[in-house]
């Protein structure tokens, strides 16, 4: 999909993208604010929803891009501890709400349904690290 003709500025393309995590939601009408939480030493994302048509896939994606950016600039920053970076199976609510858990994992459906402030956990892949130990 061409980016360019669905967006008129890079400012569009950037809400959308929520291009820097450390940017303050307090300059932007966010329609609904989440908060993602990584592995322990990494600072939380949160990510601003402020599209109606964005899907959970769209958030799993970003949560993706946005952790791996972290953990390549927290590795280039700091010698003392290095991160692994590890896959991202999925994301789930930290009060384990089942509904909202389920709702995750259906990739085309709309993040418009989701409360605000919600907080949310990464879930990550723990036989492919099995696995790769063995070999």
């Amino acid at each position: 999909m061409n980016v360019s003709a669905k967006f008129h500025s890079l400012e569009q393309v950037q809400k959308v993208r929520n291009i820097t995590p450390t940017r303050s939601i307090a300059r932007h009408n966010c329609k609904c604010k989440v908060a993602v939480f990584l592995e322990e030493g990494l600072d939380p994302l949160t990510v601003c929803i402020e599209e109606p048509n964005l899907t959970c896939g769209w958030l799993i994606k970003d949560v993706i891009r946005r952790y791996t950016q972290m953990v390549d600039q927290v590795n280039k920053e700091c010698h003392a501890r290095k991160f692994k970076k590890k896959i991202i199976a999925a994301i789930k609510s930290v009060n384990k709400n089942e509904s909202i858990d389920y709702w995750l994992t259906l990739y085309n459906r709309p993040l418009n349904v989701l409360p605000d402030n919600l907080q949310l956990q990464v879930h990550f892949s723990s036989i492919l690290s099995c696995c790769l130990s063995r070999l």
